[in-house]
């Protein structure tokens, strides 16, 4: 979560940074609340719907399908 903040020489970036983490925990808690009484999860996170055209729908599943190999760059980071 810290990465997802500025941190600059201001004052404010702390500040920045517990407005951003209250923000998260706030939208934490709702989404427990939600669990607890049975809505749908989904919908508390405001999640948009992602609405593929056919080709993009067909590409989509055929890298799925069909997954490039790896680079050697990848295959380095796990050696």
């Amino acid at each position: 979560m810290l990465a997802l903040t500025k941190s600059g020489k201001t004052g404010n970036s702390k500040w920045n940074q517990l407005a951003y983490f209250l923000l998260a925990f706030d939208t934490y808690f709702k989404f427990l609340e939600n669990l607890h009484n049975g809505e749908d999860v989904v919908d508390s996170y405001n999640n948009d719907e992602l609405i593929l055209s056919e080709r993009d729908s067909r590409f989509l599943l055929s890298v799925m399908e069909n997954p490039p190999e790896p680079s050697s760059g990848l295959l380095a980071v796990f050696e």
